[in-house]
């Protein structure tokens, strides 16, 4: 667990996959729109995640992630790879 954990839960695998796209700089809608569910269901993991991780917001939040090593640099070039294939694709 890390420092900012304070709820002493740690994040759920879930919840993991949707900080590593907020890490990545995708909006609601599009994470949405990534994991294939509703935006209030990403609303939930987002009440989750800021729930367990006392920071003030998505700023703090991206800052944590990457210096606590909780998503790695891979993971979000992953998801900008992934992002830019589509919008060649379209």
């Amino acid at each position: 667990m890390t420092a900012f954990e304070l709820s002493g839960e740690p994040l759920t695998a879930r919840e993991r996959e949707v900080l590593t796209l907020v890490v990545a700089g995708l909006t609601g809608r599009q994470i949405a729109a990534e994991l294939g569910v509703s935006r209030h269901t990403v609303r939930s993991h987002m009440d989750g995640i800021f729930a367990k991780v006392c920071v003030p917001n998505r700023t703090v939040l991206t800052a944590w992630a990457l210096l606590s090593n909780t998503v790695s640099a891979d993971d979000v070039r992953a998801v900008w790879r992934r992002w830019v294939s589509q919008l060649e694709a379209a």
